[in-house]
């Protein structure tokens, strides 16, 4: 019987316990953006903050995918090169921001079009992607 028991308190030990939801090293604000329908010819531009969360640096690079109508890029050029090939290392509690444009062409009026920037996560000393986030951006010209 002590073999038995013995054996069952090994055994709970040995499993893992649930794994709590890992936190994310990045807080990436909003993660959607919805420009609406906006005249052709006007420009409209709204902002997307990534924050480091976590109590190390992180390196932070943005790509996008967006139609020809969208545009972005860094907010301020001398502090956001988050934006930039290479990415940048945020510190802890440091924020990077990247505006999004939407200026509408008549070529695509009365279309919608969808985007995204990917924001990712990277392990300044591994270069491991630990983090993507997947910013949608949508809008349409009339």
């Amino acid at each position: 019987m002590r073999r038995a028991a013995l054996l069952i308190i090994l055994a709970t030990l040995a499993i893992p316990a649930s794994p709590a939801a890992a936190a994310s090293p990045l807080s990436v604000k909003p993660q959607q953006i919805k420009f609406g329908s906006k005249a052709v010819g006007t420009t409209t531009f709204k902002k997307v903050t990534v924050t480091n969360t976590t109590g190390e640096d992180v390196l932070v690079a943005m790509t996008g995918g967006l139609p020809d109508d969208f545009g972005w890029g860094p907010v301020d050029i001398d502090r956001d090169r988050c934006v930039f090939s290479g990415g940048e290392i945020l510190a802890p509690g440091a924020s990077c921001e990247a505006f999004v444009r939407f200026s509408p062409t008549q070529f695509f009026a009365g279309l919608r079009q969808t985007g995204t920037l990917e924001v990712t996560a990277i392990d300044p000393a591994t270069l491991a992607v630990v983090q993507t986030t997947v910013v949608t951006i949508t809008g349409a010209g009339r």
